[in-house]
Order: structure tokens, then sequence, then C-alpha cells
């Protein structure tokens, strides 16, 4: 749930304002607000609405995550005593507030006394009823209304792909080589700083909460509000776009990697790392026989995860507008925006998504689950 809240925070701007073609439609809220000021190159604007960002995730984090996690302590198996400390709920001084509320508190519960609860059941199940009448009728109006809406939308489909394509259809190919060669890199590169990192978690459990925190800040930044600094740091330089788009990348996928790579971390039994720790051997052995294959599993997962959420953030990290310049290189996620802000070729667009598609599918099908497999076959924890 952290993880997705962080997540929908991070694509705030490919939310609140859709272009399509000439047409835009746009939404009042950060994400359209932090779009605009980038565009514009308000960056007085755009570090409020990013501030005021971080300020709703920390919120969220004390008031709605933390009691969460405390009460799910309750539902931990491990025998041995923690060195993590217990989880505290965030708790707001009370003000006399308490005292206000008891005659509200006493008001609520005489009047949900009085209240016809079985005449309520009642109507809830003559109306269940009822609802139960009206699908047997409706439902295969609405199944037909269904399979020809679907068929309309592939007729539509077809039509818009079908030859002859445009000039840039024929760079689809490279494209999609250019971005997975892109999401590779970012991925090892992500993967060099995330792995220390679990590992240093491992042996402080204390600190994995505040690191939650940061991943969680870390994730909710869309990828566009790290550009000006990028091109101020590189684009003049060595590697220029191509290196941008990759840090970019890096921000969709780096977070997915270490929310799960902690989460394998305080699966792995205290009592296991004791009774290691008791025969003799020293952290490194322990991370090499205990922590990093109790990982490898989270490993795997986050990987699937954070691949899939680098296709998606493609959009963002291939092509940027800022201070009305058109900062671009050539892969799937440029020929998406293209054919979406400028060209508007639908031809292009569909086939960019067909292809986009097809390759996380057959990439996940012929890789991820074979190495899942794999992995929770001779890495699985069992009691």
């Amino acid at each position: 749930s952290m993880l997705s809240w962080a997540n929908g925070w991070y694509f705030l701007i490919a939310c609140e304002i859709i272009v399509t073609g000439k047409a835009e439609y746009d939404l009042p809220g950060l994400g359209s607000m932090l779009s605009r000021s980038l565009s514009s190159g308000d960056l007085m604007l755009a570090t409020g609405a990013l501030l005021t960002l971080i300020a709703l995730v920390v919120a969220i984090e004390l008031v709605v995550w933390r009691p969460l996690r405390a009460w799910s302590q309750r539902y931990r198996y491990d025998t041995a005593q923690s060195e993590e400390a217990e989880e505290v709920a965030f708790r707001l001084p009370d003000l006399g507030i308490p005292a206000l509320l008891r005659p509200v508190r006493a008001l609520a519960h005489s009047l949900w006394a009085r209240m016809p609860i079985a005449a309520a059941n009642r109507a809830v199940a003559r109306t269940a009823s009822l609802a139960r009448a009206v699908w047997r009728w409706l439902r295969w109006p609405l199944g037909l209304a269904l399979v020809a809406g679907v068929a309309f939308g592939m007729a539509a489909i077809v039509r818009a792909v079908r030859p002859p394509w445009p000039r840039e259809a024929a760079s689809l190919p490279l494209a999609l080589l250019l971005s997975f060669l892109r999401i590779a890199a970012a991925y090892v590169l992500a993967l060099a700083w995330i792995l220390p990192v679990t590992l240093w978690a491992s042996d402080h459990p204390r600190q994995v909460r505040r690191l939650s925190l940061v991943a969680q800040v870390g994730a909710s930044i869309p990828a566009t509000a790290f550009f000006p600094v990028l091109v101020a740091l590189l684009v003049d330089r060595f590697g220029g776009m191509e290196i941008i788009s990759i840090a970019l990348a890096m921000t969709g996928m780096q977070w997915y990697l270490l929310f799960n790579l902690l989460g394998g971390v305080q699966r792995v039994p205290r009592d296991l790392r004791e009774s290691l720790r008791s025969l003799g051997l020293s952290r490194g052995e322990i991370h090499r026989k205990l922590v990093i294959p109790a990982c490898m599993p989270a490993l795997v997962t986050g990987s699937v995860v954070a691949w899939g959420g680098t296709w998606n953030a493609l959009i963002l990290s291939e092509y940027v507008v800022y201070r009305g310049r058109t900062y671009e290189v050539l892969g799937l996620g440029q020929m998406l925006n293209r054919a979406t802000f400028r060209t508007g070729s639908r031809s292009v667009l569909f086939l960019s998504i067909a292809l986009l598609v097809a390759t996380v599918v057959m990439f996940n099908r012929l890789v991820w689950d074979r190495i899942y497999r794999a992995v929770h076959a001779r890495y699985r924890l069992e009691g």
C-alpha cells in the first residue's frame, strides 16, 4: 500500500494533464502545477509544489502508515527477541479535545442504540433481491452492449494501425532496443547502491523505518522534478540527454527495489541470525549465507515490478519539456510522447503501445518467470 501511494504521487503529472494532439485537458492539483511550472521554468513555484508534496507524504507516513505498522506488529512470526524497537504510533497532543468529544460520543451511542437495525436489514435484503431480479433481466443486454463496445474499439484500433504507416514507424525496433538498454543500465546502477544499503539495514534494524520514510519521499517525487538539476549538471557534458534519461529512469525503478529488499530483510528471522552469530560466523559470512539468499525472492519480485514501473516511467524520462525547450532521446517513451503531443499519429501511438505490451509480456514469460521459479525453489526460507 505504501508503495502504491508513492507511485500514485509519482505519476501525478501524467494523471492531471492529458494532451492528445492539439486538445489538452488538465485538472487543478499539485501534478499540473508542477508540470506547468517546470515547462515555463518557474523554479520557485515548482519548489513550492514539491515541498508541499513532500510534506503531504511525511504527514501520511506519521498519521496513517506508522499506526498501521504498529498494529501489524502483532502478526509477526518471530521466536527471538527482535532488535528492532517497537513501532510507536504517532499521537497528537489531545489539548482537552477528548473531554469535549465525550458528550458527542455518548449521543452517537444513544442514537445508534435506537436505530431500527432489524428493519434496515430487511430493507437491505429486499433491495438485494430486487437487484438480483433486475440483473437477471439486464445481464444479456449489458453483455451484448459490452461485446459490441469491445468490437467497435478493436475495429477502431485496426483502422488506426492499418498501413500505410508514417515514416517514423520504421524507427520503432531501434527505439525499443535503446529503451531496453537504458532500463538495463538504470537497473544495474540502482542495484549498485541498493544492495549495500540493504545489507547495512539488515545489521541496523532500527534504521529500516527511517529508510522506508526516505524511500516513500523519494518514490513520490515525479521524475521531471529532478530535471532542472540534471540539465544544469549534464546537458552540455559527456552523455548529455542519454545520461539524464537513464538517471530519470532510475527514479521510477530504484524505490521498488529498495522497498522489496527492505521487506525481505525484515522477514529474515532474528533467531537464525543469532544462531549463526553464536557459531562464530562473521558479518560478511552471515550476509552471504543467510541474508542474501533469504532476500533473493524479494529481489526478483522487486526486479519484476521495477522493470514494469520503468517501462511506464520512460514516458517521463525520454521526453521532457523545460523552459519552452524539448529535450528528447530516441526511445519508445519519446515516440509515444511525439505521437501524443506533436504529430497526433494514432498508428504510431497504437503500434508503440502494442510493441511495449508484447515486449513486457515476453520478457516476463521468458526471463522473470524462470528466474522466479528457480529462486523460489532454491532459496525458499522454511521453518
